[in-house]
């Protein structure tokens, strides 16, 4: 009986060693002023996680997106999208290959990239980024981005310090130098944010500083029905500090958006709001009520969404 237990507590070990897991998005946008588009979609992901010892472990994604609101109908390729390592290298942790890319707020870049991600510290972590763009970052796959990120907690106050250079597409002068300030407090169930952002490389005349105000209260949570979340927050930023940000309005991308040229940006709200309907199951909404910093341009934007997880 004891060599029989250690043989089964040798197999359960080695079925962990692999976990899949997934989510399945379904959304739909409707953009008002910039050609009045609609967008709909449902994009499934697989998530791979495997052991490679007690150190390192291996992440991978597998997505494909079904566009509901194109008259192709090839929505078939599935992409392997992640596919990195992650451990450590004495007390430095390393995340290394392709992989999303998001810090604090997300107000700067939140995109998929090949490279490799360094931090050391916990009350206080430092932590370095080097990678080129696996999503478009600025039309150009071969854009490389480096960061320096310093961050601390103080009784219930975070703050951040982050530098990004983008070394970017010549041709289109999107060389970029941006910093950003931040500190995250928490009074309860709320979280506020308040960023501010300068973005270098700009053209004479163009006003670089920018800043990002937010306020969460609670959020919904996929393990508990009824749970919820709304949120809202102010963008002042030019388009010297984006990079792809996080917000899910079009007008936010500082090429090809309707509101933003190299040398503009956006301003404007977003209102929030999410709930769990079901264990797995959170519906979500977001609008946003953007106009370009110059000029007078403007768009509004809802999103809806249903997120399953399984």
């Amino acid at each position: 009986l004891d060599t029989l237990g250690v043989r089964v507590a040798k197999l359960e070990k080695k079925a962990d060693n692999v976990k899949i897991t997934g989510q399945i998005r379904t959304h739909y946008r409707d953009e008002e002023n910039s050609g009045d588009r609609v967008a709909s979609k449902m994009r499934t992901r697989l998530f791979i996680k495997g052991a490679i010892n007690d150190d390192w472990t291996y992440t991978g994604r597998l997505q494909n997106e079904q566009i509901f609101t194109n008259e192709k109908g090839e929505d078939d390729d599935v992409n392997l999208n992640w596919a990195y390592v992650s451990g450590k290298i004495g007390g430095v942790a390393v995340d290394a290959g392709r992989q999303d890319f998001k810090l604090h707020s997300g107000s700067v870049v939140d995109r998929t990239f090949d490279g490799i991600k360094v931090a050391y510290g916990k009350e206080i972590k430092v932590a370095g980024y080097v990678g080129k763009a696996a999503g478009n970052i600025t039309d150009k796959s071969e854009d490389r981005v480096y960061m320096v990120d310093v961050a601390g907690k103080v009784a219930n106050v975070d703050a951040y310090a982050t530098y990004y250079k983008a070394d970017a597409n010549e041709a289109k002068e999107m060389d970029k130098e941006i910093f950003v300030v931040g500190v995250t407090p928490k009074f309860g169930d709320i979280k506020v944010t308040a960023e501010y952002i300068h973005g270098d490389k700009i053209a004479d005349g163009v006003d670089g500083d920018g800043y990002v105000i937010g306020a969460a209260y609670k959020g919904a949570s996929a393990a508990k029905p009824g749970t919820y979340g709304v949120w809202a927050n102010y963008y002042d930023q030019p388009a010297s500090t984006i990079l792809k940000n996080t917000t899910s309005a079009y007008s936010s991308m500082p090429e090809g958006g309707y509101l933003t040229s190299v040398n503009d940006g956006f301003k404007g709200i977003e209102l929030g709001a999410n709930y769990a309907v079901a264990k797995n199951m959170v519906a979500a909404v977001r609008y946003y009520d953007l106009e370009a910093r110059e000029g007078d341009k403007d768009e509004k934007t809802v999103w809806t969404e249903l997120v399953l997880t399984f």
